[in-house]
C-alpha cells in the first residue's frame, strides 16, 4: 500500500499545503516530493510533517496512525499484525497517558485501543472493548478511538 493510500484514511489530504508550499493541497505535496521526485524527503517524513500530528498531536492522532499499520488492509498478514503489536506493547506500555496495543483479535485481526496501560501491559478499558464489539465489521472498525 502507498503512502497516499495509507495516510487519506487517516488525514483530508485535498485540504491546502503549507502556505509557501507551490502545490495546491497536501496530496499533491506528498505525491511531489515522495513519489515524482524520490528522495526529496527521508523515509521517516512522515513523523516530522507537522500537518500530521504524529510528534506533537494529540495522543489519539498517534494511536490513530498506529492502529492503521496493524489493520487487515495494511499489516502483510495476522501474525506480522501480532509481531507489531507486541512491538507496540513494548514501546507505549510506559507511557501510561497513551495505553498499549491490544492482542484482542475481533474480526480476525489486532487492534490498538487507548487507555491506560494495565498491569499485563494491554489496554482496553471496558467501554472501549464494548463499543469495539459493537462495532460493525468493516475496512475502519478498528481505526477509531474509543
Amino acid at each position: 500500500m502507498g503512502e497516499i493510500t495509507f495516510l487519506e484514511d487517516l488525514y483530508d489530504l485535498d485540504r491546502p499545503a503549507f502556505e509557501n508550499s507551490r502545490l495546491p493541497t497536501v496530496r499533491a505535496d506528498i505525491q511531489q516530493h515522495r513519489i515524482n521526485n524520490e528522495g526529496d524527503l527521508p523515509d521517516d517524513w512522515i513523523f516530522e510533517d507537522s500537518r500530521l500530528e504524529l510528534s506533537d498531536g494529540p495522543d489519539e492522532v498517534l494511536l490513530a496512525f498506529l492502529a492503521r499499520t496493524i489493520h487487515p488492509e495494511v499489516a502483510a498478514g495476522v501474525e506480522e499484525a501480532m509481531k507489531q503489536v507486541e512491538e507496540l506493547n513494548r514501546m507505549l506500555a510506559p507511557d501510561g497517558r497513551m495505553g498499549a496495543a491490544s492482542t484482542r483479535v475481533p474480526f480476525g485481526s489486532p487492534c490498538l485501543h487507548a487507555g491506560p496501560a494495565s498491569a499485563h501491559g494491554t489496554a482496553g478499558p471496558p467501554a472501549a472493548e464494548r463499543r469495539h464489539k459493537q462495532a460493525r465489521p468493516g475496512p475502519r472498525a478498528d481505526l477509531q478511538p474509543p
